[in-house]
């Protein structure tokens, strides 16, 4: 396949109906031992996160979770606050991720993922060279991973997953985590047929790679016509709702966050159902 060039709308449709019709839904899906991991980022997308919030999120975190985090000083901060926990460096380039990773180790930041997160969109960081070449991106990322003797987590987004290059990238990855908030609307038995469809085809390429499940606390609203750039929040129940249908096939479950909505406040009020502190 030439490169992946796109309107983000167009591509998105014509992707998901091919994909649908390739591979049928399945229910035999491998999932993982053990409780579900948790992926939280320590930024949002329309908001500053706060020492409070890291304060808070402690209470939840356990020593397999995911902390994603950018090399910024804000991040040096917070991950001080932060008492167990893995660490993940997210980057839309491989450029970003080889600067990010230089600043933060010359803090003394214990990193233990390089974590790739390639965007077909316009006004995404990721170059169009990688765009145009997203396995042998993904390559790299791994050689630079392996450099550092660090693992390596892929986050594609939904248009280059589902665009073939997910069985493809999936070889490569340590953890590979689908983007599953533009689906997150539709109902339970349709959302779970969309899930188990993307495991398998990404399972194609690696049976055995753990993988995450991306939500958001305000996801994309789905429309008839394509997907706008309009968000909807999600009620603390309904993100819970989600989470138990795709639990089962799934070593972990991370999130987007957005201040928006109160989006900070129904995250934890997520956590609170999910991982109940004993007060």
């Amino acid at each position: 396949m030439a490169g992946i060039r796109t309107d983000g709308t167009r591509i998105l449709i014509i992707a998901w109906c091919l994909f649908c019709l390739l591979l049928p839904a399945g229910t035999a899906l491998a999932g993982t031992d053990g409780p579900l991991r948790l992926g939280v980022p320590l930024f949002a997308a329309d908001a500053e996160i706060t020492e409070a919030f890291a304060d808070r999120l402690n209470k939840y975190l356990r020593a397999d979770d995911v902390l994603f985090v950018r090399g910024n000083p804000k991040t040096v901060s917070l991950l001080k606050r932060i008492k167990q926990g893995k660490v993940a460096l997210i980057r839309q380039s491989l450029g970003d991720l080889k600067k990010d990773l230089a600043f933060l180790l010359s803090q003394k930041v214990k990193i233990d993922y390089l974590c790739y997160n390639p965007e077909a969109w316009k006004s995404s960081h990721t170059p169009q060279e990688e765009k145009d070449d997203p396995v042998g991106a993904v390559k790299k990322a791994r050689l630079l991973a392996d450099e550092h003797s660090l693992g390596l987590i892929i986050v594609p987004d939904t248009a280059i997953t589902l665009l073939a290059y997910g069985a493809a990238m999936a070889p490569y990855a340590d953890i590979f985590a689908v983007q599953f908030q533009r689906w997150q609307l539709l109902e339970a038995d349709k959302f779970q047929g969309t899930v188990t469809r993307t495991i398998e085809w990404v399972r194609t390429g690696n049976p055995q790679v753990p993988l995450f499940a991306q939500l958001a606390v305000n996801p994309p609203v789905h429309r008839l016509k394509g997907y706008e750039k309009k968000y909807a929040t999600a009620g603390a129940d309904e993100i819970m709702a989600k989470v138990r249908v795709i639990e089962r096939y799934v070593y972990g479950v991370g999130f987007l966050l957005q201040a928006e909505g109160n989006g900070f406040e129904r995250f934890f009020e997520f956590l609170e159902m999910l991982r109940p502190v004993v007060h």
